[in-house]
């Protein structure tokens, strides 16, 4: 059993993509060149859609299909800086995701968070310089959802942070939801 060849990220990001059927459409590929132009789909782990301009995620499994063999292979989905007011449930369909950057987007209520709770093998997650960030004990709800991460917004989460996050879900002190 051999080791998997390393392969570059299917890089979709800075493209001023608006609408992920141009992505489907063919419209919108990698640049020509670029490392992952000849990768084959059943190598690829991730994909980069940050820095566009993209309102929502609903075409993203039509996405997957295009570069990758199934849902399973992707462990990192980038989608930061878009223009995303809401966490879609199509993103639990890439269940074995470890790595989420949905950092600069237009997210202003922590129960969007909660969706993402059945993404038991996240590791990294990055949600600030969305509205969000600025709620009240947002870390410690974040904390409480996700007990597995080991990063949040590319800061490491110590003992005392987990400490302080069961503490704060045992006292039941719960954000006021906007």
């Amino acid at each position: 059993m051999g080791a998997q060849p390393l392969c570059h990220p299917v890089d979709l990001a800075w493209k001023e993509i608006k609408d992920l059927a141009d992505v489907v459409d063919k419209t919108v590929g990698p640049s020509e060149g670029a490392p992952n132009k000849s990768a084959k789909k059943e190598h690829n782990t991730s994909i980069l859609l940050g820095s566009n301009e993209i309102t929502t995620l609903e075409l993203l499994p039509r996405v997957i299909e295009r570069f990758f063999c199934s849902f399973e292979q992707l462990q990192w989905l980038d989608v930061s800086h878009n223009k995303l007011t809401t966490i879609e449930p199509v993103i639990l369909q890439m269940t074995h995701l470890r790595i989420l950057y949905l950092h600069g987007n237009e997210i202003t209520k922590l129960k969007e968070v909660d969706k993402l709770s059945g993404l038991q093998r996240l590791k990294k997650l990055t949600l600030h310089a969305n509205p969000i960030e600025e709620i009240k004990n947002y870390r410690n709800h974040v904390f409480t959802v996700f007990p597995q991460l080991q990063i949040l917004d590319f800061i490491k989460m110590t003992k005392v942070d987990r400490d302080r996050a069961q503490t704060w879900d045992k006292l039941k002190f719960k954000p006021v939801y906007l």
